[in-house]
């Protein structure tokens, strides 16, 4: 008998939590340690456990359960032609790795037109397919660059590691048990992973994911067309006022926000740094000079930054944003100068009416070049 495939195994101290990252539940199984558990399931040895376990719906008694590293002959292909791992095959394998792409595909904080859910699973279906070279440990290698006549990416281990949740399951619960979701399962992925990458989903994914940052006192880079931040305290985590909750996150020292350009007055805090997206491009360098060198960065990217001319597929449109180039450059200059430990892009929301495989190739590529640029630096 095995454990079925979404069900992964953590050791905790004296304990094993076994978690089931489909649809949430969580078991404790003590003074057992995994080998045990999957020997004691290999020879049918421990009948309390496995009649425990197969009462609980953890137990797949047809398929067989492999923790080994799959073939670079043989894999499925997910977000840019990486590997694509289960959960539970990326917390068990033995080597750590240099990225993960995972989505967070969860719209429940949009106050305006919701879509944002399909950004992560329509992106992972058009994305740019690179052809990379792979070794035995499918580090990959590729991504050539006609600028620098060099390959961008250099025996990285990197890989798409699914979706959070299941977007119906992660959007008729509440906005509470879609944060805790996000929370948990980032915690984990910040273990494994130095450079986790999040695919909303909108923009109120990204306090939970904060939230889950194994640092003491961290610095936020916002590039958005919008401040997300509201005068009223709504108790409601909403993808327009998420900086509130950022605001009163004692780990989060400082918050830089650039390319604003919505018609509101920007927020007045200690903490906030805001810049329009003119001053954004006119300044970057002074901006990147005065960040705090001694914290590591957490960077939100929502696309509506973009000209909308560039990304009609957002839900919130404000004109005279930045080109995907201007990004690009702005994105570069970041990720050379302050250490990054994290990244989010949201609020990409597919328009049925745009030539989405169009849109996917351009975000494809300011994804892949802001990655590239964070673990060449190193991390």
């Amino acid at each position: 008998m095995f454990l079925k495939k979404e069900v992964l195994v953590i050791e905790e101290f004296n304990y094993l939590k076994l978690w089931n990252v489909k649809n949430g539940k969580i078991i404790k199984l003590e003074n057992i340690s995994q080998p045990q558990l999957m020997e004691s399931m290999k020879s049918d040895n421990n009948q309390e456990y496995i009649s425990y376990l197969n009462k609980q719906g953890f137990l797949n008694t047809e398929e067989s359960k492999d923790f080994l590293r799959k073939s670079h002959k043989e894999f499925q292909k997910g977000f840019f032609n990486f590997p694509v791992y289960s959960l539970d095959e990326f917390y068990n394998d033995s080597l750590m790795f240099d990225s993960v792409i995972i989505g967070i595909p969860y719209d429940l904080g949009v106050v305006t037109t919701p879509g944002t859910r399909f950004g992560p699973i329509w992106l992972r279906e058009y994305s740019w397919p690179i052809n990379w070279s792979f070794d035995e440990n499918l580090s990959a290698t590729g991504f050539f660059d006609w600028t620098t006549k060099n390959e961008l990416i250099i025996n990285k281990r990197i890989a798409d590691i699914g979706n959070i949740a299941d977007p119906y399951d992660l959007n008729t619960g509440t906005r509470e048990d879609a944060a805790f979701k996000i929370a948990h399962t980032a915690s984990y992925i910040f273990k494994k992973a130095k450079l986790p990458v999040f695919i909303g989903g909108d923009h109120s994914i990204t306090p939970s994911i904060i939230d889950a940052i194994p640092y003491e006192k961290i610095g936020v880079i916002q590039i958005d067309a919008h401040d997300d931040f509201s005068y009223s305290q709504s108790a409601e985590l909403l993808h327009n006022n998420f900086i509130n909750r950022l605001i009163n996150n004692d780990r989060v020292k400082e918050i830089i926000q650039l390319g604003l350009r919505n018609p509101n007055r920007p927020p007045t805090n200690n903490k906030i740094s805001t810049f329009s997206n003119v001053e954004t491009l006119e300044r970057i360098n002074e901006i990147i000079e005065n960040l705090d060198k001694t914290i590591p960065y957490y960077v939100t990217i929502d696309f509506d930054c973009l000209d909308p001319l560039y990304m009609p597929d957002t839900g919130s449109y404000v004109p005279e944003g930045f080109s995907d180039k201007e990004l690009n450059v702005i994105l570069e200059k970041i990720a050379n100068s302050v250490k990054i430990i994290g990244v989010d892009f949201v609020e990409l929301s597919p328009n049925l009416n745009s030539n989405f495989q169009l849109i996917a190739t351009m975000v494809s590529n300011i994804i892949l070049r802001f990655i590239s640029n964070i673990i060449r630096r190193g991390l």
